[in-house]
Parts: structure tokens; sequence; C-alpha cells
């Protein structure tokens, strides 16, 4: 599939269309890593408040408490905005892991329909573009070592993945994926390439050294 793609061209700045697609879903990938450092940062600031606030406030309303102290006017508002700050302190603490599934949830059902009906095979183009992204890094490694090291050199590329992962929940397409046995067609592929070199190394290891006389 990936020399049928490339058979289709490139795009004007010189990038194959496979190279377009990675690059999107690379995009969503690392959209979806800003929200999980922000939440992660967020979290952290909630938990240096929430730890000096002790357990039983939590159970606590203090509103009831102030409408009968009689309490009005400013300090009344006051109370009550505290019940809602320790009310979503600890609301947060416990929604924790939940940004990622709300986000797949917020998305549930909007990729159907007709217009988008193409979307239905994409698992079919995960091992192409799962090869398009091994040679990326490839590439990218290999900058690191050029002359030029500062020049679109890099060791790591998560967004993809993690965008890959996000696609197949919201299109509910991970069983279609299992069942193509990517993975394991590639560790059997490995295996026996391994297997292949070691012999060839073997055998060029057991010829005579025809320099020395």
């Amino acid at each position: 599939m990936s020399r049928t793609i490339k058979r289709l061209g490139t795009l004007k700045n010189g990038l194959s269309y496979l190279d377009k697609f990675r690059q999107l879903i690379t995009q969503i990938g690392n959209a979806l890593g800003y929200v999980r450092m922000i939440r992660s940062a967020s979290l952290k600031d909630n938990n240096n408040l929430v730890k000096y606030i002790p357990q039983f406030v939590e159970n606590m309303k203090f509103e009831p408490i102030a409408n009968e102290l009689g309490i009005q006017g400013e300090m009344y508002e006051t109370v009550k905005m505290f019940d809602m700050v320790i009310k979503n302190l600890f609301k947060q603490a416990e929604d924790a892991g939940d940004y990622l599934r709300m986000i797949c949830n917020n998305l549930n059902g909007m990729l159907e329909g007709d217009n988008k009906k193409h979307l239905r095979l994409f698992y079919l183009m995960i091992p192409p573009l799962t090869l398009n992204f091994i040679d990326h890094l490839q590439k990218g490694k290999e900058k690191l070592t050029s002359k030029n090291k500062n020049v679109g050199g890099f060791i790591s590329d998560d967004g993809f993945p993690l965008g890959i992962a996000y696609l197949l929940k919201i299109l509910n397409q991970s069983e279609k994926f299992a069942g193509l046995n990517w993975f394991e067609s590639m560790q059997t592929k490995l295996e026996r390439d391994q297997v292949s070199a070691d012999l060839r190394e073997k055998k060029m290891s057991e010829q005579p050294d025809m320099t020395m006389g």
C-alpha cells in the first residue's frame, strides 16, 4: 500500500500524501499531549491546595450554618463561595484521569454518516503510516549525527502514536485494527530478518581471508 500511495506523487512542498497524513495525526496527538500537560499542571496545583484543607471540611456545608447565624450581605456571599471552592477542589482530584475519556465521549457519534464514510477504513492506513513514521524517525536521528546537528534533528515524536490511539478509539476501530495482526506479523518478519542476518554474518566469518598470503 505504501508503494501505491507513493505513486500518487507529492505535494508542492515535496511531502508525500503519507507524510501529510502522518503530520496531521501527529498534530492531533500533540494537541492531546498539550491538554494532558495542562491538566497535570492543574492537578499538581490543586493537590498543593488540597493538602492544607482538613478532610472533614469536604463533607461540611457552611452556608446552612451562616443562615442559622443570620449572616447576610458580603459575608454570606463569601461563605457560599467558600463552599463552592472546596467542592471544586475535591471534585477535580476525583476526576483526575477522566479528561481523555471526556474528549472521546464528546466526539462519540460525530464521525458517523455518509459524508464521513471514508473514515471507516482508517485502520487499514495504519500499517503504511507506521512504516512512514519509522522512516521519519530514522531521518531525524540521522540528522543529529550530521554536520548541521541543529537543523531538523530529533530523537522522539510521540504525538503520532497518541494520535493513532485516539483516532482508533473515537472511530471504534480498535478491534478491526487488531484483526490485521500488524504487530504480530512485523515481529515475525523482524525475527526472520535477524536469523537471515546472523546466517550471512556466520558465512562471511567462515570464508578464508584472501588478503593473506
